[in-house]
């Protein structure tokens, strides 16, 4: 037994948190159980993990545990760890932008600002916006009747003259004793209301403040705060209205397609949307719609304040994790007013889920579109100069063997062109000359049923490229099984990602490299592929299908 799995076998049966390490020390994935030992335990039996999962056993050589509570606790703490740690086999959330976030600091004095950061305690945030332009145009149109300081000045403390935000009116200056505090502290509630959506609350409180003083013969007070209801009522128009119903909702939809998936997470307040955004996963994460949207949403609620949550959220699949989820989000609310996870059957909840469902439908296609015309025109280019091949390499075939002591083995056959999968020139061998562990026999018997068809354009179209999964000993068998057939070969080691070429010094591309992140792509891809069919293929073997 290993000194690991003497680790898993003494772990309490408590809630808590786990973390796995590689030789070095560093945390490379942090789970949360119910029951340690349980969970944990299920990581032993490499037959019935996914490829990825595998991978990071093979990669797991320490284990840390941290009992909780609750597995609501185990939930907070592994949502912190995973911000501290950033393993490599958690979740990857990705987008092509960086998300930015609207802040409100709890001070005498309170500033706005912006950030990319949600782990200041002392700050309420407000977000994420996809577009930097048009949270600068937010921010502008806030301070011209919400006149806030933005300066970093530690008040009332620190005392100096007006910048030039007061000569214009976007700030009171309490940084010269211009401001009363009540009063701006009053101004800032208000603005809060309107970052959380609140419009018609808000409006109700300008509409109250702009009678009393009036009444008071407060004239100059009454005009401004005229104008800002005017203002106000300019930004809620151009809010899309969703609903009749002035309801608060979060939306979640998870679409997958292939191997990718997209959440789309829309944000309603009043009846109207405010916010949509995207959170993508790639094939690596092997991740279920339900652990997808889980980790999505632990994510969302982890950087939001309280006075930014809904009434209920809709989600178009139950989230992993999902009572864990609901203490997490509703943690300090009273009974009464505890956020709902709900999963509508009919109605208008039901309609805002398609719409969320329908456009993460398309910009998942569009996402895998421009990375792949991204990721693709560059890397093909690279790693015609990086391997030094004759021509551009536009069809790139991956190959790949799974088995478990030689039972049940595939091989597989991937086909990329112009560096995106193309379906058409899949292929699966059931390997039939060996039922003992052989992976060079394996691949050998592999590649020579691929050469038997490598006339025959409706198999598939010749190759420009073969990328073998191995070292030298592969790329030799590959060698000597297309010698004479004039196709380009090369092979991707595992963990060193040591590109080799006959007749080269194996290379090392840069880890950003376009060129590495598309043979890696194709590795994982077949990696992917052999590993679904060996599956199905060992259930049978096993008569468990």
């Amino acid at each position: 037994m290993t000194e690991l799995e003497e680790k898993v076998k003494n772990l309490p049966l408590k809630p808590g948190v786990y973390l796995f390490k590689d030789s070095t020390g560093k945390v490379i994935y942090v789970g949360k159980a119910k029951c340690l030992r349980d969970r944990v335990s299920s990581y032993l039996d490499k037959s019935q993990l996914l490829p990825k999962v595998a991978a990071m056993m093979d990669h797991a050589c320490d284990l840390d545990f941290i009992v909780t509570y609750s597995a609501h606790e185990a939930l907070v703490l592994e949502n912190n760890l995973i911000k501290e740690y950033q393993p490599h086999y958690n979740i990857k959330l990705r987008d092509d932008k960086e998300y930015s976030f609207i802040f409100v600091s709890k001070e005498p004095f309170p500033r706005l600002g912006r950030t990319r950061r949600t782990d200041n305690p002392n700050f309420h945030y407000f977000g994420p916006y996809t577009r930097s332009e048009s949270l600068t145009t937010n921010i502008r149109t806030i301070r011209q009747f919400f006149p806030v300081r933005t300066c970093k000045l530690e008040l009332p403390e620190k005392k100096c003259r007006p910048c030039l935000d007061y000569h214009i009116g976007l700030c009171l200056a309490p940084c010269a004793n211009l401001a009363n505090q009540e009063e701006y502290q009053s101004m800032v509630a208000d603005l809060l209301l309107l970052l959380s959506g609140k419009y018609k609350k808000l409006e109700e409180t300008l509409h109250k403040k702009m009678t009393e003083a009036s009444t008071s013969l407060r004239f100059e007070e009454a005009a401004r705060l005229r104008e800002s209801i005017k203002n106000l009522s300019s930004i809620v128009s151009r809010q899309r209205v969703i609903s009749a119903e002035p309801s608060d909702r979060d939306a979640f939809a998870v679409f997958n397609n292939e191997n990718r998936a997209c959440v789309e997470y829309m944000k309603v307040r009043g009846g109207r949307l405010i916010l949509d955004m995207q959170m993508f996963a790639g094939s690596e994460d092997e991740a279920t719609p339900s652990e997808f949207l889980g980790a999505v949403m632990q994510q969302v609620y982890g950087s939001q304040d309280n006075i930014d949550l809904p009434s209920e959220i809709l989600v178009n699949v139950k989230p992993e994790g999902e009572k864990e989820l609901f203490e997490f989000i509703n943690q300090g609310r009273e009974l009464l007013k505890q956020i709902k996870i709900v999963q509508p059957k009919r109605g208008d909840k039901v309609q805002l889920l398609k719409m969320a469902e329908t456009n993460a439908k398309h910009h998942l296609s569009e996402h895998m579109r421009r990375e792949t015309l991204t990721l693709g025109k560059n890397a093909i280019i690279q790693l015609q100069e990086a391997l030094e091949l004759k021509k551009t390499p536009f069809l790139i075939e991956g190959y790949d063997i799974a088995n478990i002591q030689g039972k049940g083995a595939v091989g597989s056959q991937v086909s990329f062109r112009d560096g995106r999968p193309n379906k058409k020139g899949y292929r699966i061998y059931k390997i039939k000359t060996k039922d003992t562990p052989d992976d060079y026999a394996m691949m050998r018997e592999t590649l020579e049923r691929r050469k038997t068809h490598w006339d025959d354009e409706e198999f598939a179209q010749k190759p420009d490229l073969l990328l073998i999964d191995g070292g030298m000993g592969q790329l030799n068998v590959a060698l000597d099984v297309f010698k004479g057939i004039d196709v380009e070969i090369a092979s991707l080691a595992k963990e060193e990602e040591l590109v080799m070429r006959k007749g080269m010094e194996p290379i090392r591309l840069p880890e950003t490299s376009p060129a590495l992140r598309l043979l890696q792509q194709i590795r994982d891809e077949s990696h992917r592929f052999a590993g679904k069919h060996f599956r199905t293929q060992h259930k049978k073997l096993s008569g468990l299908d």
